[in-house]
């Protein structure tokens, strides 16, 4: 029986292993299951120095770490004061010059992989992992001088959504717009429901009507997640939160001044996964 070779799918995501972001955490569900049919390469910028080589195998899938001095100031930023100011001062600098701002970078060495994977072997499909839109724009540079790539966009967030991805509104509209190009220019277009829902009027009857929803697969319905729920009190009312607190965008002061003026005798037990 003769084996057929697998077709070639690239990823393009903000960040993979070994600091997964968390449209990364949820894209390893989904390579999971399409490795199965595909020889998969994940294009992802570099967020640490854990694992030094910029290339690397990941469970039979291809990982490559993109990188460059911006980059490099940003991993230094981490733990030191001196590094950080520094960072912070390149950060506005970007914001003010390119929409983008400082993950400029990312939509410029991403596009420079992509084009290097191509030459290294052909592929005809690509998914690009949002947010950051870079890693849309990147795509869409790529594809706009492929055209016969097959290219589709997975959104967790957007910049229209959050307005977070910049304090001047000049910028934020300036996301807003090359967001929704990526969105016209690309194959089709995959949301969470949460994006789908509330920013329809945004997206416009063009993008909707090439646009699915695809929930967050976190793990396969058939298979148990593995976590241990002892804890939970089945003779009490158990509310759970997993995620981050964010003053700016998470701010969950306004929730907890609901959970005080609950009455004593609620029964409520509030987990918190962070």
């Amino acid at each position: 029986m003769v084996e057929h070779k697998k077709k070639r799918l690239v990823i393009t995501v903000g960040g993979y292993y070994p600091t997964y972001s968390p449209p990364g955490i949820c894209l390893e569900k989904i390579v999971a299951y399409l490795k199965k049919s595909y020889d998969i390469t994940v294009i992802a910028r570099r967020r640490s120095n854990e694992i030094p080589e910029d290339s690397f195998s990941l469970d039979g899938v291809q990982v490559v770490q993109v990188s460059d001095w911006l980059n490099r100031r940003q991993i230094n930023a981490i733990n030191s004061p001196a590094h950080e100011k520094l960072w912070r001062f390149i950060r506005i600098g970007y914001s003010l010059l390119r929409g983008e701002g400082t993950l400029y970078w990312v939509r410029r060495t991403m596009l420079k992989e992509l084009e290097r994977q191509y030459a290294i072997e052909k592929f005809d499909s690509m998914v690009s992992i949002g947010f950051p839109i870079t890693t849309h724009l990147a795509c869409k540079d790529f594809a706009s001088k492929h055209p016969g790539i097959r290219w589709l966009t997975y959104s967790t967030d957007t910049y229209y959504k959050s307005r977070a991805g910049s304090r001047f509104r000049m910028l934020a509209q300036l996301r807003s717009r090359a967001e929704h190009s990526a969105y016209s220019a690309a194959t089709h277009n995959f949301f969470s429901r949460e994006i789908m829902n509330s920013c329809q009027e945004f997206l416009g009857t063009d993008v909707l009507g090439k646009s699915s929803i695809l929930d967050y697969m976190l793990f396969e319905a058939s298979e148990s997640s593995g976590f241990d729920t002892t804890f939970l009190n089945p003779n009490r009312i158990n509310l759970l939160y997993a995620g981050g607190f964010i003053e700016k965008i998470r701010d969950p002061r306004y929730f907890l001044s609901i959970l005080e003026k609950l009455p004593s005798d609620s029964k409520i037990t509030w987990h918190v996964f962070s």
